[in-house]
């Protein structure tokens, strides 16, 4: 969390009008939400370009606001009794597969040789 920019504001209407303005600048920056009944499991989406992540709180998740302000809802995937996670465990997780998709697509890119 130290070295990844973290915003914290009072309303999720001051983060979309900073992804706004970002799209605007032409970054294709992607609103993606955690949900355990999300369209897409996480390893299943790309996570290697510009995201913004929106976690829910353990007991209602995410807002209606900000689930139909994201671009995707992706899920973890989780056997057993539990039906979710904490959201500092699903922040985790999300991040630790953006980091591993990203060291796979780094790793691909220096094996490939492009025409």
């Amino acid at each position: 969390m130290f070295t990844v920019p973290v915003v914290r504001v009072p309303s999720h209407r001051a983060v979309l009008d900073w992804a706004d303005s970002l799209r605007a600048a032409h970054i294709p920056i992607e609103i993606v939400g955690t949900d355990e009944n999300g369209e897409v499991e996480i390893a299943g989406h790309d996570l290697t370009g510009p995201k913004l992540i929106a976690v829910g709180n353990e007991t209602r998740g995410l807002s209606t606001a900000w689930r139909q302000s994201c671009d995707q809802m992706v899920r973890i995937p989780i056997t057993g009794a539990a039906s979710s996670l904490n959201a500092a465990a699903a922040a985790t997780v999300v991040l630790y597969e953006a980091a591993r998709q990203r060291r796979v697509s780094t790793s691909d890119d220096a094996t490939h040789v492009r025409p």
